[in-house]
């Protein structure tokens, strides 16, 4: 029964060591972060001239891409961007027009903390 309890000891001893060993921060952590999403739009109409002007949900969409870099727990740097693709589908008079522009968008944060 010794012999199982002292195995049963020095393996928890280990792994207690081994998990507070990964704990420890590293100095720099750089990550890579990207994001796709596809949405559905509805444009908003103001004036027109037409009678027969109305508007449909169309497709739409952004791509995000960036990376981050943080020193120490401490201080980080991250950058991002983003492409939107932005989707209309208009009726007016009997043409239907589908209608896509793109936007481009880029964010830059630092941040960091004290202890």
């Amino acid at each position: 029964m010794s012999v199982a309890r002292t195995t049963f000891f020095l393996s928890m001893a280990f792994t207690t060591v081994a998990l507070n060993a990964q704990q420890r921060a590293r100095d720099n952590e750089p990550r890579i972060f990207g994001g796709l999403s596809i949405d559905i739009q509805v444009p908003s109409l103001g004036s027109y001239t037409t009678a027969t002007a109305s508007q449909l949900p169309w497709i739409g969409g952004t791509l995000d891409l960036g990376g981050s870099l943080t020193h120490r727990d401490r201080w980080g740097l991250a950058v991002q961007g983003t492409l939107a693709l932005n989707g209309y589908l208009l009726w007016m008079d009997t043409v239907c027009f589908d209608i896509y522009h793109l936007t481009t968008r880029a964010e830059v944060g630092v941040g960091g903390r004290c202890r």
